[in-house]
C-alpha cells in the first residue's frame, strides 16, 4: 500500500512540475516557465530513480534538492506562488512516504520466560536420611 502511495506521490510531482512544458515560456497561463519546468522534472525523475531501486536517503536527499530548487525558482519568479504551492505539496507527500519507508517497523519478539531452576536430586530419591521404614527415619520399627 505504502509503495502505491509513492509512486502515487511520484507521479503527482512530475505532473505538477511539469504540465507547463506543453505550455508558453511565460508563467502567465502554466504558473510556470518552460526551462524551470525542465529542470525540475530533472530533478523529480532522479528522486524516481532512488527510491525505485530503494535507495530511499538518497531519494530524500535529492528531493530536498528539487525543494531547494522549487524555492529559488520561486524567488526568481519563474513559478508563480499557486504552482509553487502545488509542487510543494506533492513534494511533502513524497517526504512522508520515504520518510516511512527509512523508518523501521518494530518487531515485536515474544518473551520467554526463564525455565525454572531444578534442585539437584538426592541420590536416594530426595528423601535423605529415610531408610524406608516408617516416618521416624529409624531401623524399621513403627514405635
Amino acid at each position: 500500500m505504502r509503495l502505491f502511495r509513492l509512486r502515487a506521490g511520484l507521479t503527482l510531482l512530475v505532473v505538477v512540475s511539469v504540465t507547463a512544458l506543453s505550455g508558453c515560456a511565460g508563467t502567465t497561463t502554466t504558473g510556470i516557465q518552460t526551462v524551470t519546468a525542465q529542470r525540475l522534472q530533472s530533478e523529480v525523475l532522479t528522486v524516481a530513480d532512488s527510491s525505485s531501486t530503494g535507495d530511499f536517503t538518497g531519494a530524500l536527499g535529492k528531493l530536498v534538492a528539487l525543494q531547494n530548487a522549487l524555492g529559488n525558482a520561486t524567488s526568481a519568479g519563474t513559478v508563480s506562488a499557486s504552482r509553487s504551492a502545488q509542487i510543494q505539496a506533492a513534494i511533502d507527500l513524497v517526504r512522508e512516504d520515504l520518510q516511512a519507508k527509512l523508518t523501521p517497523v518494530p518487531t515485536v519478539v515474544p518473551s520467554r520466560a526463564p525455565y525454572p531452576s531444578v534442585a539437584p536430586s538426592a541420590p536416594d530419591g530426595g528423601r535423605t536420611g529415610d531408610t524406608g521404614h516408617g516416618d521416624k527415619g529409624g531401623k524399621g520399627h513403627n514405635g
